[in-house]
């Protein structure tokens, strides 16, 4: 690996780790919240200041201990307790962003260099001006990283993008994952993605099927309920989906064939 590949890989790797912090963010803000009331539950109880209270929940919770400051109560050595925990809850969720940040960063690496040697990928370099946008904000779908929870079918997305189809066009299917969501219509992929603590700002994307160049499919079978959908997109590369429960993926597979085809 040559130091160019070494520092395109640590780039992936810093986009996939924000990625899925913002995907795990509501969990983690609780578990931080968390922290910083049973650290003033206990100051108060124990008699301690604010700041001494929160100093001793978060050198608990990260398992640090210092043994500076001992709660002498039982309720607060239960809420101590109930602290370290939380805090194994919070170092599990920070190891597993890395892990699976590097299993992306260099899967991606990996991908852009054969996309670099694709004479297919080549003819449609002028379409990469139009696709840095979508590579740079944070989506339910990120088209760097290929991180998403799995699917599962829920009309709910379909009514919120309405607004946003053509005429003639027609909704074929929506899923959520999570709080986003994805609907796939006769004519592209919209991938919605909900912002904030209130869910009240929305990021829509559009991936047309005009775009795809290859795609594959895997069903479900007896005892593996789930499916998937590889899609290449011309410009973006490999955007996998994983279904959980029922789906219509084969009616997907059939309009992505009329678009591939036609």
């Amino acid at each position: 690996m040559n130091i160019a590949h070494a520092a395109h890989v640590r780039r992936e790797f810093y986009k996939a780790v924000r990625f899925y912090f913002h995907v795990v963010w509501p969990i983690f803000s609780i578990l931080l919240f968390l922290i910083v009331l049973f650290g003033l539950i206990i100051s108060y109880l124990e008699g301690w200041g604010p700041f001494d209270g929160i100093y001793f929940a978060f050198v608990t919770g990260l398992t640090i201990g210092y043994g500076d400051l001992v709660p002498k109560l039982v309720v607060s050595r239960v809420l101590a307790i109930l602290l370290g925990f939380n805090g194994v809850l919070m170092t599990a969720i920070f190891a597993a962003i890395s892990i699976r940040a590097i299993e992306n960063a260099v899967g991606r690496a990996l991908e852009s260099r054969a996309l670099d040697t694709d004479p297919r990928a080549k003819r449609h370099t002028h379409s990469q001006a139009f696709a840095a946008p979508l590579t740079q904000d944070r989506h339910m779908i990120d088209f760097n990283n290929k991180g998403f929870f799995k699917l599962k079918q829920n009309n709910e997305y379909a009514e919120r993008v309405s607004a946003l189809l053509l005429d003639g066009e027609e909704v074929i299917d929506a899923y959520k994952a999570m709080r986003d969501g994805v609907v796939f219509t006769t004519k592209r992929i919209i991938a919605v993605n909900v912002q904030g603590i209130t869910g009240s700002k929305k990021d829509f994307t559009s991936l047309p099927y005009k775009n795809i160049v290859a795609y594959s499919v895997e069903t479900s079978g007896t005892f593996d309920l789930d499916s998937e959908l590889e899609i290449y997109f011309s410009s973006l590369g490999k955007v996998k989906f994983e279904f959980t429960g029922k789906t219509s993926i084969v009616e997907i597979s059939r309009i992505i064939s009329k678009h591939l085809l036609s």
